[in-house]
């Protein structure tokens, strides 16, 4: 909302790719056939996590006295949630790890 009367919204236009996953992600909804897990981490990957981390770098990295760098904490937030989102995915798609199924006893080594 500070962003408007500075007329620096137009700092958020390069992002708009950041939602090619959520499209992936709402097409596999839709349409079961085509969903994509591995399309979807990927693009989430590139996007929210390698695009994001740059253009958080340039926010903090900007000009002295920029105004930008005074809302360069916001992208480097949003960066830790998608680290974390992507972690999590990572967990659940690539680094699979079987659960125990209750009943079942440990190994004894």
């Amino acid at each position: 909302v500070r962003l408007y009367p500075q007329n620096l919204t137009s700092v958020f236009t390069p992002f708009i790719v950041e939602e090619l996953p959520t499209l992936i992600l709402g097409l596999g909804t839709i349409y079961p056939e085509m969903r994509t897990d591995s399309g979807f981490g990927l693009t989430f990957l590139v996007t929210r996590v390698l695009w994001h981390a740059l253009g958080t770098y340039n926010a903090c990295t900007g000009p002295p006295g920029h105004p930008i760098r005074k809302q360069a904490w916001f992208g480097v937030l949003s960066l830790a949630l998608h680290l974390h989102w992507f972690y999590t995915w990572c967990s659940k798609y690539l680094f699979k790890t079987k659960k125990p199924k209750q009943g079942d006893k440990p190994k004894a080594s």
